[in-house]
């Protein structure tokens, strides 16, 4: 893989703007700096009442020699300035190839062609350009901006049923590249077809970093990392998102893309900003080390810029004020590699020739220095509101992610001199509400990774009213995910009712997610800021941090008794069918080939039961191409060695895929070198011709979300604790409100989950739920599956058979 990845090195020919008017602008910015040298115009209407002719009499009159001789003189002194003049203009011309001036520091010889290069490659430069082409001409009042949109994207747009892609792991169509593969027609057919509307593009912007020689170095974090605005090589063009674009509209679809509002990769804004150069510095979350203390600093080896800061080290410059503090959270944590989230810089050369040592915030990987949302001069808000304009107004995506967007803040603990924290700062909440105000007066819809706050969800609902239209749906996620490890709904419920209780999950504005790019989170989402609260666990009242480890422990032994490598904060780096299957004590050794099509079905039903339990529930719902294709996490022995030597195992559950089946052998690779995933389900066309398949399943389930409009529903409290005949530790039953239909009628959509490995027979009094009373003159309806599953309702008791890791649906009236 490292051999596929080194292909993105380039040299700074190969490098070439898509925006020529963004060089142009820079050439011209260049060339014009040094306006405020030139001479009042004659014009002024500040021009003197003596004019210069008459100034010059009067001298001359006053002169003890002859009237030649003071000519001579008066045009010599003239000259004399005139040459004064014209050498200020030539030391401070900055369209010099060798010289380059920053304010009144001026650079010459190759450091000024460095210089050079790395601004007109800088995400801030291309972003200024970008935002000063935003015409003032009244069209930014026109868009609502205040609140959430969440509603106008479901029922207007219909773009509540979505694509999860991640470029790094597409096998491309044969003599295409990432873009255009995934812009096949033929894909978008089968996709609107099936319901979607949606295809989330992961990063696709150039990553990693850049040397000091120039050179493109590959990305530390998939993608995440980002380093240019442009199209990374490695995926297509910028014409090419264009082009997928217009493809998805010609289905009604909509492109979503990634926005990284936390931090960069070390490309020519980093540089630029180590050398000090204009206001680069001030993107950034660094802090200059005087000399005189340079001597407590380790060496940073040969060929690398940077080195990892020891815990010893960064309580020193803690105690010293240097750094805010000692981090609460450290992400990607391994020892010898990362064991705090400061770095320290090796000896640079400033613009001003003034050598520096920096130490530097990167709450994620030590190539990912932290943006500095703080900073008076707001140059990270220029960066990422240019890079929004780029996505949207350029581009054409319609919604945007903002990544990682709970760190975006820092502050030392003021009880505690040596201590600070990220997690979920305030700062986070302010600025992530400015971005997704900014995203809707640009026409999109903007959606949260970390949901703000998620973690004191009292603050949640408030922070999404102001903020993103959508969250993607880290409240239950853990829950469903140690259900289908287990089967002990516990958690899943817990986090139900605090949803409800905090009116997290009726307003639409959750996006329920199966597999995505990252580790399987299976932990509880509790305010790690009050970890004594009380929470109600099955039957017990828990501490929240007792609720968590016990959780953590019961999930982790089964996880590993499935073979499945844990990562550093309770993620799993695995597939949900990975998962599926360990449940349900199926062999995978030698899958697909050795799978007989029973152990075949029942991993199709299991993983179909995750599918229903997310899109048969209000919000938005999201399926990713390892869910369509029955994904199994890779080996360790499959990766490149270099990609997990940091300890980040995601690139496990990440294996390469072909959703269209352009490559009948199986035998493609991902554009980064990553191997193909060994697929239990097959390619959608394959699946499109048998009935049970996943995706023919998948297929009817979405056609019942869109027909009973779930999306915009009223999600219930639980109704398993009134269940009997089985243990009601094994089911999960969700009451969905439904709207109205035109004859004002009330209907109740009841969604039955199996999370047990037996065929269960559950009874549900109906007469009543909630303060609704059901109509029993009406029949019932089953709306899905709707392949046998037998249901009566007797004595006002609604009886059915769910088969193991199975789900049903079924509709009743109210009045």
């Amino acid at each position: 893989m490292s051999a596929v990845l080194n292909t993105k090195l380039a040299s700074k020919e190969d490098y070439s703007s898509d925006n020529d008017e963004v060089s142009l602008e820079l050439d011209e910015e260049i060339e014009d700096h040094s306006q405020e040298l030139k001479a009042p115009r004659p014009s002024s209407r500040f021009r003197s009442r003596s004019s210069p002719k008459s100034k010059e009499r009067s001298f001359l009159k006053n002169l003890p020699c002859s009237r030649g001789v003071a000519n001579l003189t008066v045009m010599i002194i003239s000259a004399g300035f005139i040459a004064l003049a014209v050498a200020l203009i030539v030391i401070l011309n900055r369209g010099n190839g060798t010289t380059t001036c920053e304010d009144s520091v001026c650079i010459t010889g190759p450091l000024a062609n460095l210089v050079k290069e790395l601004t007109q490659r800088s995400m801030l430069h291309e972003a200024r350009a970008l935002i000063y082409k935003q015409r003032n001409d009244g069209r930014e009042w026109r868009t609502p901006y205040g609140e959430n949109q969440a509603r106008d994207l479901i029922e207007r747009d219909k773009g509540d049923v979505w694509l999860d892609l991640y470029p790094a792991s597409v096998v491309p169509k044969p003599g295409e590249s990432v873009m255009n593969t995934m812009g096949d027609e033929e894909l978008w057919k089968h996709l609107k077809d099936l319901g979607i509307s949606v295809v989330h593009l992961n990063p696709v912007r150039r990553s990693g970093g850049i040397t000091t020689d120039l050179q493109w170095t590959p990305t530390t974090d998939g993608g995440y990392d980002r380093v240019s605005l442009q199209v990374d090589p490695l995926y297509g063009t910028d014409d090419d998102y264009r082009s997928l674009v217009r493809t998805a509209a010609q289905y009604s679809g909509y492109i979503a893309g990634d926005i990284v509002p936390g931090h960069t990769g070390t490309g020519a804004d980093w540089q630029l900003a180590m050398m000090n150069y204009k206001d680069y510095p001030y993107l950034f979350h660094m802090i200059e080390i005087l000399p005189k203390d340079w001597s407590i600093l380790p060496t940073v080896p040969e060929g690398h810029d940077a080195v990892n800061v020891s815990p010893d080290l960064e309580r020193t410059l803690a105690n010293m004020n240097y750094i805010d503090g000692i981090i609460d959270v450290v992400i990607f944590k391994t020892t010898g590699v990362k064991e705090t989230n400061w770095a320290v810089t090796r000896e640079v050369s400033g613009v001003d020739g003034v050598m520096r040592r920096w130490v530097y915030l990167h709450l994620f990987k030590q190539g990912q220095p932290t943006l500095n949302w703080l900073h008076p001069s707001f140059t990270a808000h220029e960066l990422v509101v240019g890079d929004l304009i780029k996505t949207i107004s350029d581009l054409g995506a319609k919604i945007v992610r903002f990544d990682a967007n709970s760190l975006l803040g820092t502050e030392r603990i003021t009880d505690n001199s040596t201590h600070a924290k990220s997690l979920f700062h305030p700062l986070s909440a302010v600025t992530t509400q400015m971005l997704a105000m900014t995203v809707r007066k640009l026409g999109g819809y903007s959606y949260e990774e970390n949901s703000i706050l998620s973690k004191t969800l009292l603050r949640l609902g408030q922070a999404t009213t102001f903020g993103p239209d959508l969250s993607y749906d880290f409240t239950i996620r853990g829950g469903f995910i140690s259900a289908l490890l287990t089967g002990d709904t516990r958690l899943l419920k817990l986090q139900l009712d605090l949803m409800l209780h905090y009116d997290v999950g009726r307003g639409q504005r959750a996006i329920h997610s199966l597999q995505n790019h990252d580790e399987l989170v299976a932990t509880f989402n509790y305010d790690e800021a009050n970890p004594d609260e009380l929470f109600t666990f099955g039957n017990v009242t828990m501490k929240a941090v007792d609720i968590n480890a016990q959780v953590i422990k019961q999930n982790y032994a089964a996880a590993q008794a499935d073979g499945v490598r844990l990562g550093e904060y309770g993620g799993l780096s695995t597939t949900l069918t990975t998962l599926v299957a360990g449940r349900l004590d199926i062999d995978l050794n030698g899958a697909p080939a050795s799978l007989s099509s029973h152990d075949r079905q029942r991993i199709i039903n299991g993983t179909l039961m995750l599918a229903a339990f997310n899109a048969l529930q209000p919000g938005l719902f999201q399926v990713s191409a390892w869910d369509l294709l029955g994904a199994l996490q890779l080996n360790s022995s499959d990766v490149d060695p270099q990609l997990l030597a940091d300890g980040d195992l995601r690139w496990l559950n990440r294996g390469a895929y072909d959703l269209m089946g352009y490559h009948p052998d199986s035998n493609g690779r991902g554009v980064t070198g990553l191997p193909m995933s060994k697929n239990i389900f097959g390619s959608i066309p394959k699946q499109l011709t048998e009935p049970l398949s996943y995706v023919s399943q998948l297929q009817r389930m979405l056609a019942v979300r869109s027909e009973l409009k779930i999306a915009v529903g009223d999600l219930q409290p639980d109704l398993s604790a009134s269940v009997s005949n089985v243990n009601s530790s094994d089911i999960v039953v969700l009451a969905t409100l439904l709207p109205r239909d035109f004859n004002n009628a009330v209907q109740i959509a009841l969604l039955f989950v199996n999370w047990s490995t037996n065929t269960i027979s559950p009874s549900l009094p109906v007469s009543s739920i909630g303060q609704y009373d059901i109509n029993l003159g009406l029949p019932a309806m089953e709306h899905w599956p709707n392949l046998g599953t037998e249901y009566t309702i007797q004595n006002a008791t609604l009886q059915l058979s769910l088969p193991p890791l199975g789900a049903s649906l079924v509709v009743v009236s109210a009045q």
